[in-house]
């Protein structure tokens, strides 16, 4: 009886311990023994964390209790100019939800697919690829016409973008007008017929150069409560996605979504 009454103990004690898996890290942050914080990093609400600075953060699910963002609050200690201090004692910010829940998928096209919300994240997802549908009626590349990406400020030539049937292809290449998070590009529309350019869109992009967004796929497939409605699972990877790193393509998500559960499915 004593042996069943110290399982039962054990087992509800791990049970108050809630588990953090992290989607998205800004910043240098670490465990105090060393290891660094990375998208999967599993945590607990007594690992001590060491932030390189105030405003560092990271982005976790709690399992039965959404998202939050950490950042190292007033009370944290300061050793060796890092902030450090135990994960529960940290600043929560709660994640909205829900907030994309009427978005209609694979709806948009060039150029209200780059439209954001700026409440939830005012940039636009840059993977290696994306793809982008526009309507030919609109833009007629047979007559000579093109998309052309320039760096909003400057003098620098414009890069032409390839097309193929409706379909519009930006790449992290097309970027390298000196790329940075933190410039904003412009798409515009080169018509022949008229012989001028027309702006379509600003874009703040966030280059996802180490794959991120499937990072952040597999952590939700992995950790959602509602693993029988992949419906919703794929909303919940979508929402953490927008709010995490910037909006992203609706066809390259969808592709990266369905390889996630491919995979994810045959490991089980």
């Amino acid at each position: 009886m004593r042996f069943f009454a110290i399982i039962i103990f054990s087992f509800l004690a791990q049970a108050c311990f809630s588990q953090y898996t992290v989607t998205k890290v800004i910043g240098n942050v670490k465990k105090k023994s060393g290891e660094k914080i990375t998208v999967g990093s599993k945590l607990k609400e007594t690992d001590v964390l060491v932030f390189s600075k105030p405003e560092d953060m990271v982005r976790v699910i709690i399992t039965g209790k959404g998202t939050y963002v950490l950042t190292p609050s007033p009370k944290a200690t300061i050793e060796k100019n890092a902030l450090v201090e135990m994960l529960k004692s940290t600043k929560f910010l709660k994640s909205k939800e829900g907030y994309l829940s009427s978005r209609g998928q694979f709806g948009e096209l060039v150029p209200d697919v780059f439209k954001t919300i700026d409440s939830i994240n005012s940039k636009i997802l840059i993977s290696k690829q994306n793809y982008y549908l526009f309507d030919p009626g609109r833009f007629d590349i047979n007559k000579g016409g093109g998309f052309y990406l320039s760096r909003k400020y400057s003098k620098a030539k414009n890069i032409p973008l390839k097309t193929k049937g409706d379909t519009l292809f930006i790449s992290l290449a097309d970027f390298r007008l000196a790329p940075a998070n933190s410039m904003i590009y412009e798409l515009v529309y080169y018509d022949k017929e008229d012989n001028r350019y027309r702006h379509l869109a600003e874009l703040k992009p966030y280059f996802d150069k180490n794959g991120e967004m499937e990072k952040i796929i597999r952590v939700i497939v992995k950790e959602t409560s509602i693993k029988d409605d992949e419906t919703l699972v794929q909303q919940e990877a979508y929402e953490e996605v927008y709010e995490a790193l910037g909006k992203p393509s609706d066809l390259v998500f969808e592709n990266t979504f369905r390889k996630v559960m491919k995979t994810m499915k045959k490991t089980k």
